[in-house]
């Protein structure tokens, strides 16, 4: 069986429900079994806190305990799980979200639906630390500064919010928030670096190497306006749609791994804005690198001098039609 980040938040907001009749012990959890031989639950505690369990055999060696910020798993502990009438206590491994944001629960869910399928069919504590270990590094970074500003952030996902081939696109998105390109395909050859700004006036920022790339074929700039308004579309909602359009597959983990990455410890604040969604889509516009406004610069750069940054009028450039662009799929 499988499941997708949608079916486990319903679990879980299900579960959480049951808190309002009846508040278990500090070493018990509300339990919602997710197979019919009751080996794997998505749970609830006193403290509202999601957490999934897994019935699981005992390792030849102890696996320690997991703490982080948002993150912790324990191995081995025994637990009273309550389902409905059905009461009792069981040996159990269990990943626990500490955070209540909603986007961490969102992406906590994503990476239950991740670990689920990963998991072996009778898996022991070590199989359990193991599939946990995958997604330490993605809760980690998410104590760290942010890496983009939101209006960065809705520029590069009013793209992914316009192409036909989500999942394209995300895989081509980058996995590194410095790199210089935000989207690279290499079959076919297609590159897109992403502008944004809050201003009515297309003038951005450039580095010189977005502007001349290494590989300069069908090397693309995309600007958007973004317009931040209360009344505005929730960014996270549209998070929460593309992640529906990936629903049961790989991309829906990329997905989020490149947004933590770039969000870090922002990305509840950073998907909390609001913005005119339909504005921004519309406001999309490509332009060929060669033609927006740039210093003439021989290469390589003089010695001490390792990158040049300027801002550009795209005003004066004539955009081209991106349909064909927003179309591309990888093949």
């Amino acid at each position: 069986m499988s499941w997708d980040q949608g079916l486990l938040v319903s679990a879980f907001r299900r579960v959480e429900a049951r808190l309002d009749e009846v508040l278990p012990p500090s070493d018990a959890f509300l339990v919602e079994s997710l197979t019919p031989s009751r080996t794997l639950f998505v749970a609830v505690d006193a403290d509202g806190s999601w957490s999934l369990v897994v019935r699981a055999r005992k390792s030849l060696r102890p696996v320690p305990a997991l703490r982080l910020s948002l993150l912790s798993a324990d191995y081995g502990a025994t637990y009273e799980l309550r389902e409905g009438d059905d009461v009792g206590s069981l040996r159990v491994c269990v990943v626990r979200c500490i955070a209540s944001d909603p986007e961490i629960r969102n992406l906590f869910a994503t990476v239950c639906a991740a670990l689920l399928k990963d998991l072996p069919a009778s898996p022991s504590d070590a199989d359990v630390d193991t599939e946990v270990g995958k997604w330490v590094s993605l809760f980690w970074r998410l104590q760290m500064p942010a890496r983009t500003t939101v209006i960065g952030l809705i520029g590069e996902l009013t793209l992914l919010d316009s192409v036909e081939h989500l999942a394209d696109w995300i895989r081509a998105w980058h996995s590194d928030p410095d790199a210089n390109l935000d989207f690279a395909f290499a079959t076919p050859p297609l590159s897109v670096e992403v502008k944004a700004t809050s201003s009515q006036q297309r003038v951005h920022e450039l580095s010189i190497h977005q502007a001349l790339p290494m590989v300069r074929d069908n090397h693309f700039f995309a600007s958007v306006i973004i317009e931040l308004r209360d009344s505005g579309v929730r960014l996270g909602d549209v998070v929460a749609e593309l992640g529906e359009r990936l629903a049961g597959r790989s991309e829906a983990i990329l997905l989020w791994r490149s947004l933590v990455a770039v969000c870090g410890a922002s990305l509840g604040e950073f998907l909390d804005a609001r913005y005119m969604r339909e504005v921004a889509r519309r406001s999309l516009r490509f332009y060929v690198s060669e033609s927006v406004p740039q210093p003439s610069v021989e290469f390589p750069l003089p010695a001490g001098v390792s990158g040049l940054r300027f801002r550009s009028d795209f005003s004066s450039a004539t955009p081209v039609d991106g349909r064909t662009i927003l179309d591309v799929e990888a093949v």
